[in-house]
């Protein structure tokens, strides 16, 4: 008999369901990173010299900045997940044994 099968359904569910939010939360940090990437080529490609171009590369700067940290945080996040995933399958490995 598997360890998993041997455990409370209510302990199995919750490392489901740690496992599901930990890949949501890599997803989130993948496409975080890709729209920072975008907009910074917008930002770039940006170049005009008139009031409304500066104020978009000023937002757009801000934006990119307020996304980085967002995908950092998404990232701790995951490490977060994966230390009580971790830890929820040791105490279901204490309670079988």
């Amino acid at each position: 008999m598997s360890l998993l099968m041997s455990c409370d359904p209510t302990a199995i569910a919750c490392l489901d369901t740690l496992a599901r939010v930990r890949r949501q939360v890599d997803d989130a940090a993948v496409r975080l990173q890709a729209a920072h990437a975008h907009a910074l080529a917008l930002a770039d490609a940006t170049r005009w010299q008139t009031e409304a171009a500066r104020r978009f590369r000023d937002v757009t700067a801000q934006w990119c900045q307020d996304v980085a940290a967002l995908a950092a945080e998404a990232a701790e996040v995951g490490d977060d997940v994966s230390r009580l995933h971790h830890r929820v399958a040791l105490l279901m490995g204490d309670a079988a044994g």
